[in-house]
């Protein structure tokens, strides 16, 4: 930033004239000398200077009046330091590694080959350790001792071989416990080898996916208070969750029991392959969040999805005959051919997944405030845009609400947009109708951008990417054919396109009235 010459101090035989045409008490700078300052303003780091100039003005001013006004104060910076994660790569035993850091609490260790014959004792733990990761290529050694401070233990393994046995008895006060393997193996695990607190009533979450031998398990093998449960269904045997869980995450490859899920449960998520499916009346009332992960197709009636289900993630079929739960609020789905149309008034968010068909006519329901949808290429061009043929299910709001040239629903404040293939070439894609024909507020691009949307009086458009400084007011041109004053619509606006240009590993994003051009 360039040095300014309105920055230098006020002598004393300035400071009457300056407190003249300032607010400030005592004198200041005055709107003048502020506009001036503003006007030599030439990037992001003259703004973020500006700022830290105001906040120290801010902090004197605060100091001489304290006494008379009473300050908003923030919490102090200091607060969050212990939170900071610092990562260190050390060669070396475990042992003499932790001792130079007595107070963390929170520790991941990668073994990268073989595990070091050397493994801390139970005393050779930091006392304040609470939260520990661990990643090894093989199971670890039996008679392992942790940390009894701990209440959280996650253990992952690359390649599931050898003997595994797993003593958390001390663990009094552990609360998540996640043992995990991406691999098979043809080696089951006997129940009775993995020791759970005693007694186990601190262990609430409880993630288990390795290869238990079905015939040890029992009821008894659950912890007593346990709440959520992630497991194989080929894997608890005889066995079903506990009435305590509230949530689930399984993966079902064979018939699921009948009344295998506790009325207690409130949230689902199930992945369904081979022949396994879900029975009428399966699902039982009270449950919320229900997501299905499967190949498959199902009917949405009140037999396969209980109607107390406010978020639902599910392959619809026969969409034209869909009865949703009376209280839906999410519907995440991939929809071909029909479009639902006889969505519950509920419905807040629709996320629409890729589809191989398409449906030629698109429903949206005037209740919804967020919406995921993918992105169409007009042809021969780079150019993307929202499907044509949305229509908007009124729900006899008035026109002033739901004025007829728009395109999403007047509640509409938050669209995210996907498009097929990935960002590695240039493509456009058309914002004009979103800006002028929808109330929209944010619209994100994939997971990568974020645009915040202002509508000034005038016609201009504020853009800005995210909670960042890129971005400005955008003057938006009419069409050359109204361009008188009188009988101005928001239809009158020349196309505008949001412009993404690849240069080397950069992406360049722009406004335009011009798309880029097909090559």
């Amino acid at each position: 930033m360039k040095k300014s010459k309105y920055l230098s101090s006020s002598s004393p035989s300035s400071s009457s004239s300056s407190s003249l045409i300032s607010p400030i008490p005592k004198g200041g700078l005055s709107d003048l000398i502020l506009l001036k300052i503003i006007n030599d303003l030439e990037c992001n780091q003259d703004i973020v200077c500006l700022l830290m100039t105001c906040k120290a003005y801010y902090r004197e001013f605060m100091k001489q009046y304290e006494k008379v006004i009473t300050f908003k104060v923030s919490e102090p910076f200091e607060g969050f330091w212990s939170s900071e994660k610092v990562n260190f790569d050390f060669q070396g035993d475990i042992p003499d590694i932790l001792a130079l850091f007595s107070s963390i609490d929170s520790l991941k260790i990668e073994f990268m080959s073989i595990i070091p014959p050397s493994f801390p004792n139970i005393t050779q733990w930091p006392c304040t350790l609470t939260s520990l990761y661990i990643e090894s290529p093989t199971v670890l050694p039996v008679g392992i001792q942790f940390p009894v401070t701990l209440t959280s233990l996650i253990i992952a393994y690359f390649h599931f071989s050898g003997t595994f046995s797993l003593d958390l008895s001390n663990l009094i006060v552990l609360a998540d416990l996640d043992v995990r393997s991406p691999t098979t193996s043809s080696d089951l695990i006997p129940a009775t080898n993995i020791r759970f607190p005693n007694p186990s009533s601190s262990l609430t979450s409880l993630n288990l996916c390795i290869p238990l031998d079905t015939t040890t398990m029992t009821q008894s093998f659950f912890p007593t208070n346990l709440q959520v449960l992630r497991m194989g269904l080929k894997y608890f045997g005889s066995t079903k969750p506990p009435p305590t869980v509230t949530r689930m995450d399984i993966r079902c490859d064979v018939k699921i029991p009948n009344n295998f899920f506790p009325p207690s449960l409130l949230e689902l998520t199930i992945v369904l392959v081979h022949e396994a499916t879900l029975d009428p009346w399966m699902l039982k009332q009270g449950l919320k969040y229900l997501h299905i992960r499967s190949d498959k197709a199902f009917s949405i009636t009140p037999e396969i999805i209980p109607d107390s289900v406010t978020f639902l993630s599910i392959n619809v079929d026969s969409p034209n005959q869909a009865v949703f739960p009376s209280k839906l609020e999410v519907l995440s789905t991939t929809i071909n051919f029909t479009s639902p149309s006889n969505y519950p008034p509920t419905l807040r968010e629709l996320v629409s997944c890729k589809s191989s068909h398409p449906p030629p006519i698109i429903y949206l329901p005037t209740s919804l405030e967020e919406v995921c949808w993918l992105l169409v290429k007009i042809k021969d061009t780079n150019i993307y845009t929202l499907p044509t043929t949305m229509i908007i299910n009124n729900d006899n709001s008035s026109p002033t609400d739901n004025p007829p040239h728009f395109i999403l629903p007047y509640r509409l404040k938050n669209l995210l947009v996907l498009k097929l293939g990935d960002f590695k070439k240039d493509f456009s894609i058309r914002i004009d109708q979103i800006i002028n024909c929808s109330n929209v507020e944010h619209l994100v691009v994939g997971s990568r951008f974020n645009l915040n949307i202002r509508r000034l009086d005038n016609g201009d458009v504020m853009l800005n990417c995210g909670d960042t400084f890129f971005g400005g007011i955008y003057r938006q041109q009419r069409r050359m054919e109204n361009i008188s004053i009188e009988n101005r619509s928001a239809l009158d606006f020349r196309a505008l396109y949001l412009n993404f240009k690849v240069k080397g590993n950069h992406i360049y994003i722009y406004p335009s009235n011009t798309p880029i051009e097909n090559k």
